[in-house]
């Protein structure tokens, strides 16, 4: 899977400062990373737990998503997670009443991002209970090769890149598997500040569909 495309309205590079950032974790520690500034949609979500902002891409229906958490509990975290979803859907269908509103300026400070990862997804299945993927499996008629022995996965490892910076985003993932035989001023205006300053996720959509999601936690 991979994605890439530029800002409808590139970051100002000359805005581009040094600033801490504080690490998810027990110990909460900090490091200096480059932030971006800027303004991005003026459709914005903001209650007890997050912060929702949007930022459009080039291209149909795309957009990166900016959650930014207020509390840095692993439940909190992890029930901020499993919303994803539905914070997206605020600002993507968004409809009076349900939580977003549009402010005269929407803020954003977030740090470039240049991540990658690698996760042994076979083993998180297996310590999650998902004991299946141990189990042999025949190959069935519709795939070449097929043979009355069974096959076994011994590893399924993914691969993620993901980079942010002024002028857009890139992402990309593999997951390789192996086996054997075997607008003007205003007064008083609205405003939103979203400083991705502690962790935060980064959801990206295209086409109006999910298609990467990263913590940034450093």
């Amino acid at each position: 899977t991979k994605f890439e495309s530029e800002w409808a309205e590139p970051f100002d590079k000359g805005m581009i400062e040094e600033d801490e950032f504080y690490t998810f974790g027990d110990a909460r520690e900090t490091v200096v990373k480059q932030y971006l500034h800027g303004e991005i949609n003026h459709l914005a979500y903001d209650d007890d737990d997050v912060m929702v902002g949007k930022k459009t891409l080039k291209g149909a229906a795309s957009a990166v998503y900016f959650i930014a958490p207020k509390d840095f509990t692993k439940e909190k975290i992890t029930k901020i997670a499993e919303n994803i979803p539905s914070y997206i859907n605020k600002l993507r269908d968004y409809k009076e009443g349900n939580g977003a509103m549009y402010y005269d300026y929407v803020n954003i400070k977030v740090p470039m991002i240049m991540d990658e990862t690698k996760i042994d997804v076979l083993s998180a299945e297996l310590n999650g209970g998902h004991s299946g993927l141990a189990n042999g499996f025949k190959v069935r008629d519709s795939i070449t090769n097929k043979g009355e022995e069974k096959l076994y996965i011994n590893d399924i490892t993914q691969f993620a890149r993901f980079k942010l910076d002024d002028k857009g985003v890139r992402a990309e993932a593999v997951t390789e598997i192996k086996g054997e035989t075997a607008e003007a001023p205003v007064e008083d205006p609205t405003e939103l500040n979203i400083e991705c300053t502690q962790p935060f996720f980064v959801v990206v959509v295209s086409n109006g569909v999910i298609c990467f999601i990263t913590f940034i936690g450093y």
